[in-house]
């Protein structure tokens, strides 16, 4: 009689089911479901179509102007301001300290940052435009708002904005600077900030402002807005410096006009007064006159020159901005894209009618 092994006392093995008894995907079998449940499958199919044909036709068309332009990457060459230099040389004024400012003041790849800021959408919130319906002008903030009651979350947003009321702001003199706008406002504000996009292409240089709208003409004249604030808003700071020079100057080359026209009427006038005078204390007159009137003349002469170099400073640090693409009117539509909504609508009712038949036949 055969006795048995004694046990080891190892842990036991799993036994694997046999290959039979795995889950396999069979192709046929997927096929055959369809063709047996293909009529419950394409009702649902078509319910979802419609329902995208409806979503698409509902959807408001947008219209999008884009614009593309060349910003001055670099300060003018040395040719440029040497130029400047041996022509000013001719007129006696001296520009060795005018073209060695930084002419990089605002860098072109933080001008997106400029049409995304709070200032910039306040701006051009309250920016005339026509209105395609009434011919019209009208802000753009006003022209959005309208635009918005027409939809249901416009109407609600409106409804909660009107719902707070106007709220009074404390007697603060920190707070005269301060940004303060309504619900409705910040509503707009929100909008114009995903419909404004701007960008820098650090390989090429270029700028591009891209406006979309719910009309192609709003939408162009909105970026030419853009566009014109970009340019005005960069001239400003770089030109800021140079204009308050030149602006003190001014001021200060008047009053130097005035002493200097004062102090030759003051000793023209004593000369006629003492024509024939031989004493000396007349002439010692004459000649703190004649003192007064040279130092009055040289500091004309000096903040007039002064003043030359500060103008030709402010032209200097001018930016240039060439337009390589206006703003277009354009003729298609950029959204909503129909053909899209409705095939993805048609396969959101395929997999939903498949699940549906599916769940159905387990039961």
């Amino acid at each position: 009689m055969t006795r048995p092994l004694p046990s080891t006392g190892s842990p036991s093995v799993p036994v694997r089911p046999p290959a039979d008894d795995l889950p396999t995907f069979d192709p046929s079998e997927f096929l055959l479901f369809f063709r047996k449940n293909w009529g419950r499958i394409a009702r649902v199919v078509a319910l979802f179509v419609a329902i995208g044909v409806v979503h698409a036709l509902l959807t408001p068309s947008e219209f999008t102007s884009d614009v593309r332009y060349m910003p001055e990457l670099k300060g003018r060459s040395a040719g440029g301001a040497s130029q400047l230099s041996s022509l000013a040389g001719l007129a006696g004024i001296n520009l060795d300290n005018v073209t060695g400012g930084d002419a990089e003041a605002v860098r072109p790849d933080l001008y997106p940052s400029i049409l995304q800021s709070t200032p910039f959408l306040i701006h051009l919130m309250k920016q005339p435009v026509t209105d395609p319906e009434t011919g019209k002008p009208v802000s753009v903030g006003a022209y959005l708002q309208a635009k918005q009651a027409k939809t249901l979350m416009g109407r609600m947003g409106t409804v909660i904005g009107a719902s707070g009321g106007e709220e009074r702001l404390p007697n603060d003199k920190n707070l005269a600077r301060a940004i303060h706008l309504s619900r409705a406002q910040e509503l707009i504000v929100e909008e114009l900030l995903g419909r404004v996009q701007s960008a820098f292409d650090k390989k090429t240089g270029l700028i591009s402002i891209s406006v979309k709208m719910p009309d192609r003409f709003v939408a162009a004249s909105v970026a030419q807005l853009s566009t014109n604030y970009l340019t005005d808003y960069v001239t400003s700071y770089r030109t800021e410096k140079a204009r308050q020079q030149a602006q003190f100057l001014g001021e200060r080359v008047a009053d130097a006009k005035r002493r200097y026209q004062s102090a030759g009427y003051a000793l023209q006038n004593y000369k006629d007064r003492n024509r024939n005078s031989f004493l000396n204390v007349a002439r010692l007159d004459a000649d703190r006159l004649q003192s007064e009137f040279k130092l009055a003349e040289s500091v004309y002469n000096e903040l007039s020159r002064q003043l030359e170099q500060a103008k030709v400073k402010v032209q200097e640090e001018t930016p240039i901005f060439k337009e390589l693409t206006p703003p277009q009117i354009p003729n298609k539509r950029s959204e909503p894209k129909r053909t899209v909504m409705v095939l993805v609508y048609a396969f959101l009712g395929l997999v939903a009618g498949t699940g549906w038949v599916f769940l159905r036949k387990q039961k």
